[in-house]
Parts: C-alpha cells; structure tokens; sequence
C-alpha cells in the first residue's frame, strides 16, 4: 500500500495523502483574486462608468475590475502586446482554475462541509514540423475529502481530490492532423485516461464515480494513469472513415508513478515495473455535419498489464503477473427539447 498516492489511483485509494487545511485554500484564493484587483490596470470608462453601488471601496474594486475582466477575450488581458505576440508564434499559456465546495447535510459518518481546489496551468507551442505540438502542463492541488472526512465512501464525491501537492503532468509532443486529419499521434509524459474511456459527457460530474474516467478502472486497474499523474506513453488514434476511430495506447506501468513526493518529475524506468497495452474502437452516431439526429457515442475497449497483482483466490497473498480486461461505452442522447432542431 502507497499512503502517498493521489485518491483514485488503483489499491493506493484507502489512504489518504498530507494535506493542506481548507483554510488555507481559502486563503490562497482570496490572494489571488486580491492580487488581480491591484495587478490589473483598469481603463479609465470602467472606473468612471458609475455602475459600482456597493457601500465598500474594496468591493467597488472587485465589481469594476469584473466588470472590464468579462468583456474581454482573456481575463488577464493582452499583457501589453506580449500574449499576441506568443498567440503568433504559436504559444498559448492557458490556466484553469476548479473547486469543489461540498457538504452533506445529512448521511455519512458525520455532516460536514470541506472544500477541494485544483489549479491547471498548460503551456502548448505549435512548431512547423507537420503541425508538431509541445504540451507541458502542471497541477497544484489543496484542501479535504468530505468522504474521507465524513461520509466514508469508495468512490469520492470530489472528483479533484487527490495528490495535495503541485505536480508535473503532461510533457509531450503531438501531430495532431497527419494524413489530412486522420491520423493522430501523441508521444512522452502522458495519461492514458486522457483518450482512454473517456467522454465529453465525463466532464459535466462531481463524483469520482463518473467524472474523467469510470472511477472503477483506475481503482482495479491501478496501471491506468490519469490526471493528474502521466507515465512514458506513447497513443496513436486513426479516423479511416467518418465516424469511426481505431486507437492503441502502449505505456510504462508502474504505480509507484502515483506517490506525492515523486511531484509528477519521476522519469525513471524500473527494471520490475511492466506494460501497459489498450485498444480502442469507437463510432459517433449522428454527430458529422448537417446531422439531425441524436447523438450518440460508442466505444468497445480491452486492456492487458504484465505488473504483478495481489491474487484475491489465495489465503497465502501470492502474487500474479498480468491482468487483463474489457469494456463497452455507450452515450445516447434519447431525448432533445424542439426535436432534430433543438439544442
């Protein structure tokens, strides 16, 4: 058992990592959107507009400093001329921003409320060689696990809970649009749970059960690397025919990858450590141009890793080398408010 491992990563799941009070959290927001108000210079309309009625100074500064913030592009701006200058020569720094304020009113071992915070940062350049893309992004996670803390369950409410720490993810190089678009490749510091059982639909959850990946893939299968933990890989997606799409992923397995000391910069090869192989056949029904109908999403899937697995038939805790499984995917739409010409 890893203590040190983020929650959601395989058999490490039972423990929890050291981590950071949700005050604290709190506080570091509170910095930086303090930090905003005085950093970014305000046009003199939006000072002047007259729009700001709270009582208090600081909160006028906040209002105003939104106001300007949501009409344009990027809520930092244009850095002087700096970001376009990087937008033209094929750099985008982008950062995001998630947290999760949970609580249980009723249920669980106790009521609680705890707060989860995760913050993304991703620097892409775009080079000339066949539409060539350096990806290198990080994570700072902080705050607490209302299931851990209160309620007590396997699959955790907080979908960004886990690996309370900042950490290296992704280090990688992709061609994107080889063949005329229908070949895709993506190679070096990656996560399989990026292509790999994914949907747009995952995304739109709290609960690790159903956010990003089915929860129960990395928990059983703790060689499926996910965000915010990336292994040496290397995935290949080809689109032969629209709709349909053939992947295969090959990856360096080894969960010792998930410990928080490591912070994400462990690029080591173990002799004991193994390989891990998936598959992927996908369609997307109704979803080209011009269709009308519902949409809908399928995939079908296998995976196989040689790592060695706690063998739950025997007494003795003997070990067994490779495990291998299957999966099937289906997201249908069934019904779209103003029939094929809703939204």
């Amino acid at each position: 058992m890893n203590a040190d491992a983020p929650k959601g990563q395989g058999p490490h799941t039972g423990l929890l990592p050291a981590r950071l009070r949700a005050g604290v959290g709190t506080a570091h927001v509170v910095f930086v959107l303090a930090w905003l108000s005085v950093a970014v210079p305000l046009p003199a309309a939006a000072v002047d507009s007259g729009q700001s009625q709270h009582r208090y100074p600081v909160l006028r500064k906040f209002q105003r400093f939104f106001d300007v913030a949501l009409q344009q592009k990027h809520l930092t701006g244009h850095w002087g001329g700096l970001r376009d200058e990087l937008e033209s020569a094929g750099v985008a720094l982008t950062a995001t921003y998630t947290t999760d304020l949970l609580g249980n009113p009723v249920g669980g071992h106790t009521q609680g409320f705890r707060y989860t915070g995760n913050m993304a940062v991703d620097l892409d350049k775009l080079w000339g060689l066949k539409g060539m893309l350096l990806d290198v992004s990080g994570s700072w996670r902080w705050g607490e696990s209302l299931s851990a803390k209160d309620i007590g369950n396997t699959f955790t409410v907080s979908q960004i809970f886990g690996g309370e720490m900042v950490r290296l993810y992704a280090l990688a190089l992709e061609w994107p649009s080889l063949f005329d678009n229908r070949v895709d490749i993506r190679m070096g510091r990656i996560g399989a749970g990026d292509d790999f059982l994914a949907s747009p639909l995952y995304t739109t959850f709290v609960n690790f059960a159903f956010d990003g990946n089915p929860g129960s893939v990395p928990i059983n299968i703790s060689s499926f690397s996910a965000y915010p933990v990336a292994t040496w890989g290397l995935r290949t997606k080809v689109m032969p025919v629209e709709p349909w799409s053939v992947m295969a992923g090959l990856y360096y397995s080894d969960p010792t990858l998930a410990r928080n000391s490591a912070h994400g910069i462990d690029f080591s090869i173990r002799r004991e450590a193994g390989v891990f192989a998936i598959g992927e056949l996908g369609y997307l029904y109704h979803q080209g141009q011009g269709s009308t109908g519902l949409p809908g999403n399928y995939k079908i899937g296998a995976y196989v890793d040689s790592n060695g697995y706690p063998d739950l038939s025997s007494s003795a805790q003997a070990e067994l080398h490779g495990n291998y499984g299957f999966y099937v995917l289906v997201d249908q739409m069934v019904y779209r408010e103003g029939g094929s010409q809703g939204t």
